[in-house]
Parts: structure tokens; C-alpha cells; sequence
């Protein structure tokens, strides 16, 4: 799942709440908003590669926080 915030830091920043079927469409949302700060809660299948794959997205300057 993932949650959609404007920038703020307030309880109120939510903008959308998703389930994502995969990596993949996840990071092709996150790259559309890319002004946006993400809180993604990882689902139990998620691999060892796929939290590489955001981790290197947040070192690439992504507001990415992983519950």
C-alpha cells in the first residue's frame, strides 16, 4: 500500500491511499509524483530486491518512507 502526502508533515497531507499489484506500477506512480512525499507499507512478499529498488529510489532524492 502506499499513501500520497503533499509535502507538509501534517496529519492531514493525505492525498491517496493505493494498493499497488507491483513494483513495477509503484515506481511508475512514484516517478509521476515525484513533488510528493510516499509512506509505503510493504506487503509480506515484498523481497529483498524490491526494498533495494526503493531504497536506491529514495537515495535518488525520493520522499520515500517505508513503514
Amino acid at each position: 500500500m502506499i499513501e500520497l502526502h503533499v509535502e507538509q508533515r501534517s496529519p492531514n497531507s493525505l492525498i491517496m491511499r493505493r494498493e499497488f499489484s507491483g513494483l513495477p506500477a509503484l515506481r511508475i506512480a512514484i516517478m509521476k509524483n515525484r513533488e510528493r512525499r510516499f509512506t509505503i507499507t510493504p506487503p509480506a512478499s515484498m523481497t529483498a530486491g524490491d526494498r533495494t529498488a526503493l531504497l536506491n529510489m529514495r537515495a535518488d532524492g525520493f520522499n520515500i518512507e517505508i513503514k
